[in-house]
């Protein structure tokens, strides 16, 4: 892009400088040297930013997958801690949730690993504790998504 526009700046240059009168050559020789030099900083440093696009591209596979091995790590822990933490069936009813919604599920996740970590859990969470959350969770969601359209009335005279 850099090297297009050069190119495309040089020959006005060239027709610039002779169409003006030789008094001002000198004027034109230091415009033309701040001009080469202002233009050659432009094209190294995009040639520097282009380098570096290259390098994060080459190292960015290995580092994608690295994330989502880390994701995928956390996540197997994550199971872990709420197959500790909950019944069989509450497990299965958050199994089901999590088909249909899986955000109000992972809310839901969310809340009991936290009740654990502050340790108000004293057993584990079963199916009719897990039914108490999952209210709380739709009442919360339904103030959030609440939406009110006012309508303005006009008069049409």
């Amino acid at each position: 892009c850099v090297a297009f526009v050069a190119r495309a700046l040089a020959p006005t240059r060239q027709r610039n400088s002779s169409a003006r009168s030789k008094t001002n050559q000198p004027h034109q020789a230091q415009t033309a040297t701040m001009a080469d030099s202002e233009l050659e900083a432009i094209r190294a440093k995009r040639m520097a930013e282009l380098q570096a696009q290259a390098a994060q591209r080459n190292a960015s596979p290995r580092s994608m997958e690295k994330q989502a091995e880390i994701r995928r790590q956390q996540e197997d822990q994550r199971q872990v801690v709420l197959l500790q933490l909950t019944t069989t069936e509450a497990r299965e009813r958050l199994s089901r949730i999590a088909l249909v919604k899986p955000e109000k599920a992972r809310i839901v996740e969310d809340m009991i690993i936290r009740a654990a970590q502050s340790g108000q859990l004293r057993e584990k969470v079963n199916e009719p504790a897990l039914i108490n959350m999952l209210e709380e969770v739709s009442e919360q969601m339904n103030h959030e998504t609440k939406i009110t359209i006012k309508h303005r009335n006009y008069d049409d005279e």
